[in-house]
């Protein structure tokens, strides 16, 4: 019985997450034609979105580690770890994201961007920092994930620019797509989430 309703609500949390990131990117290429950018300012909305959902979701799963050391609560920590993979995941799509936009939009990649570079940084060390978790007790996974969770914020205004261009949405009527877009892959991650922790759940 129980796994029957996990499996409901695997399919339930697949589907929604479907639904709601078609429903990000349809609105990010349904985003009208910018002066500079033309009808490229919806990839660049898509990769922006991206970006910042991650950055939500590392936020976040600092969050249920600063719970967990206070409250000492197991299932602080098994939702912080699904949302640190939901945060990997999305992620790693807007690095993707990222170079075809740079590619589609100023017409090639620069290797040393220190945005690039420090965001596969940042791919990898959460990558190696999720695989490692099983090996090492509660607390230490709640410092790592408050760790983690600063990391993203100190790329987003710490690291310079070479070619990356600072927020091209920036006291524009585009801002309003930037964060209606964001609201859509949030959601979407948020089913992503629910679906790694019953996953997690099933394995155990």
């Amino acid at each position: 019985m129980q796994s029957s309703i996990e499996n409901r609500t695997s399919h339930k949390m697949i589907v929604s997450g479907i639904i709601f990131s078609l429903l990000g990117v349809s609105l990010g290429l349904a985003t009208p034609e910018e002066a500079f950018l033309g009808k490229m300012i919806g990839i660049v909305l898509i990769h922006g979105s991206l970006t910042f959902t991650a950055m939500v979701l590392f936020s976040f799963g600092g969050v249920f580690g600063v719970l967990y050391l206070f409250g000492k609560k197991d299932f602080y920590i098994l939702w912080a770890i699904a949302i640190l993979k939901m945060a990997i995941v999305v992620w790693a799509v807007s690095l993707v994201v990222g170079v075809i936009t740079a590619y589609l939009t100023w017409g090639g990649l620069l290797l040393i961007e220190p945005k690039l570079v420090s965001g596969v940084l940042l791919f990898a060390v959460s990558l190696i920092a999720l695989l490692t978790m099983d090996q090492i007790s509660h607390n230490n996974q709640s410092v790592i994930l408050i760790i983690l969770s600063i990391l993203p914020w100190i790329i987003r205004f710490g690291v310079g620019n070479l070619l990356h261009p600072e927020n091209p949405t920036s006291g524009t009527h585009l801002e309003i797509f930037f964060i209606s877009i964001a609201v859509f892959f949030i959601l979407a991650s948020m089913s992503g989430v629910v679906l790694f922790k019953t996953l997690s759940e099933e394995i155990q």
